[in-house]
């Protein structure tokens, strides 16, 4: 099973068709035991953090991405869309 969404696979194939630098917001939710900065050390740029559910949101290119996946204590990795309320 992957820890990326199928929402943001698609997202990093366009991003890596397009531009392999390009930036996606995503939330990565994981486990209490993770340090926080071996996240950013793997190429994720923390934006906000929420401690009460250990996870953060950020960017991160298509290569941070997977990379992340592979990290034992990354639970899932989501893509950051706008919420509207209706």
């Amino acid at each position: 099973m992957s820890k990326i969404t199928e929402e943001l696979l698609k997202k990093i194939e366009e991003a890596e068709k397009i531009d392999p630098n390009q930036k996606i917001p995503v939330i990565v939710t994981f486990d209490p035991d993770l340090d926080i900065s071996t996240l950013e050390k793997m190429g994720l740029h923390i934006e906000k953090k929420f401690p009460e559910i250990n996870a953060v949101s950020g960017t991160v290119t298509a290569s941070a991405a997977k990379r992340l996946s592979e990290l034992k204590g990354v639970k899932i990795i989501e893509y950051d869309s706008r919420v509207y309320a209706l």
